[in-house]
């Protein structure tokens, strides 16, 4: 009932009738399931054949892209036989208006990819992910930042990856985000250079997003329990309910929310990626169907919040 509530609130958020999704790892049997239960729904999907008449137009885009340059022609057919690097071009042109993909290719391939074909937005400056968990119950909804994407973040990254993350939480689930910047210290307890760097990215992100609720340096128990908050001397205003986590590194993040979906049973929706100028969502290779379904899902609802981001800067 979870699962399918889930999906109902992703469907209802929809707006854009008619948008098409290019899922290129058709082969495998959970995108096949996946797809058939969105078509059902009424979601277009599409693959890389279905675009195979554009071909020389793919080809003409890559060609014309700095990452291209002094290429041979031989390179460029081979390029756009991957089905990802295919899909992508798809993506630029307009012939999809999304893309969901990662349950074959390794994550690094697709960034890549995204990075050189889709390019990266003048707003954010830098591509990062985040992971959005729910859990087996609904009543706790949880975005986990970053997991995918930087693996080690500059105080300033960190700060703009907490408040983006943090809006974004906002716009998916309604609830007010309360921020979190996990470290291995709460309050001042320890001095470390890693710390360190935790807390400057605390005060560039109170100064770039003042109407944001946060606490930190914190640990994890601290961050999600308001007793073991209390007894650790946080901030008396933190809640100890955070609902946005930001962790200092990859190691971390990546770490947290693969325990978090395998003992805690919490339903993952993402890698979301923030930071491309089209849609271009991960799943992981140990993705369920379910999983698939929801990136999918958001990937089309990403428009309003993109058009929305725009008009407020």
């Amino acid at each position: 009932m979870h699962k399918a509530a889930l999906q109902d609130q992703l469907l209802s958020r929809i707006s854009e009738p008619g948008a098409k999704i290019v899922l290129p790892e058709w082969e495998d049997d959970r995108i096949r399931k996946a797809a058939g239960q969105l078509i059902a729904e009424g979601v277009e999907i599409v693959t890389p054949a279905d675009f195979e008449h554009q071909r020389e137009a793919y080809t003409t885009y890559i060609r014309r892209r700095a990452f291209t340059r002094n290429w041979p022609e031989k390179l460029l057919v081979k390029y756009l036989e991957n089905p990802v690097n295919f899909a992508a071009a798809m993506v630029a042109l307009g012939d999809a208006d999304g893309m969901v993909a990662g349950v074959l290719t390794p994550k690094e391939d697709i960034l890549r990819t995204a990075i050189r074909v889709l390019g990266v937005s003048r707003e954010y400056r830098f591509v990062f992910s985040s992971i959005y968990l729910e859990a087996p119950d609904g009543k706790r909804r949880l975005s986990f930042a970053d997991c995918s994407v930087v693996p080690e973040p500059k105080p300033l990254e960190l700060a703009a990856i907490a408040g983006h993350t943090a809006l974004f939480h906002h716009w998916l689930t309604g609830d007010e985000p309360e921020v979190a910047f996990i470290s291995f210290s709460t309050a001042g307890e320890l001095e470390h250079y890693r710390i360190e760097r935790v807390r400057e990215a605390i005060q560039k992100f109170r100064r770039k997003f003042p109407g944001l609720r946060f606490g930190g340096e914190m640990q994890a128990d601290a961050a999600l329990d308001p007793d073991t908050a209390r007894r650790k001397g946080t901030d008396p205003d933190w809640s100890g309910r955070a609902n946005v986590l930001i962790f200092p590194n990859l190691d971390a993040g990546d770490t947290a929310w693969k325990i978090t979906e395998r003992l805690a049973g919490y339903a993952v929706t993402g890698p979301i990626l923030h930071g491309l100028n089209r849609r271009l969502n991960l799943v992981s290779r140990g993705s369920s169907v379910e999983s698939i379904i929801k990136t999918v899902l958001l990937t089309i609802a990403e428009r309003d919040y993109h058009a929305n981001l725009q008009l407020q800067m």
